[in-house]
């Protein structure tokens, strides 16, 4: 109970600042009340548009999220498995951990049509997270266990599905849930940036082209309100056996 009430006076003071800064400059195209934005916000719920525009983004997201998930788990098994795997790919995995977001959205733009980059964006960024985990993953498990199932009459290539896979299991876990938060924030940005047909990034730029700052504001309410549900959907996960 406490902790609620102290989260829900924080906004409260947030919601006071926020009125008496735009009652101060009083422009409502540049800055919106809060009264106009909540009223924004209700009008847009109303409307299936708004859900499907959501739709959009959540699906990139979801789609990104498992084909670098794919990638990673394998690739990240084998270097688990094998040093000379892990020495091939640790200089790609360690430029793609410190490339600048903004950069690749933009040179990505440039070489894939915009579509395409949504995906391959996301894609590397979130591949290190699920190739270090499955990695990690491999190198903690305990060595005698392997060497004991190892004599089971298993194909090597069996031995990834039957044993390291399963006993990588929690860190791809960890990976996975990591990775939805970070890629929502990646698409949104590239959605921002690229103006791709539909989603949450692109409906963000038109109202900021209309200089309709209630709408703006609406939909950063909308994106901070998905990032929170989803981070609070990690935590409970994590929680979970």
């Amino acid at each position: 109970m406490k902790r609620f009430t102290l989260g829900a006076f924080s906004v409260l003071m947030v919601v006071l600042a926020w009125a008496v800064y735009a009652r101060s400059i009083d422009n409502p195209l540049a800055f919106a009340r809060p009264l106009a934005v909540f009223n924004e916000l209700f009008t847009m719920l109303a409307k299936g548009t708004t859900y499907e525009t959501i739709g959009v983004s959540l699906a990139r997201l979801l789609s990104a999220t498992m084909l670098s998930g794919l990638t990673g788990v394998f690739t990240g098994l084998l270097a688990g498995k094998f040093l000379s795997v892990d020495y091939f790919l640790h200089p790609i995995v360690s430029s793609l951990r410190t490339l600048p977001i903004a950069s690749v959205i933009v040179i990505l733009w440039i070489i894939f049509a915009t579509s395409t980059a949504l995906y391959v964006i996301a894609f590397l960024m979130l591949f290190p997270i699920f190739y270090e985990a499955s990695k990690q993953g491999v190198r903690h498990i305990d060595p005698s266990l392997i060497d004991a199932v190892t004599l089971e009459p298993f194909h090597p290539i069996a031995h990834f599905f039957h044993i390291y896979l399963p006993l990588s299991a929690p860190y791809i876990k960890t990976a996975t849930l990591q990775s939805f938060g970070l890629g929502f924030k990646v698409l949104i940005m590239a959605e921002f940036i690229m103006q791709p047909a539909n989603g949450v990034g692109i409906a963000l730029y038109e109202s900021s082209l209309d200089i309709n700052s209630a709408q703006m504001l609406s939909w950063t309410i909308i994106i901070i309100v998905l990032a929170l549900g989803i981070e609070v959907l990690v935590g409970k996960l994590k929680t979970t056996p």
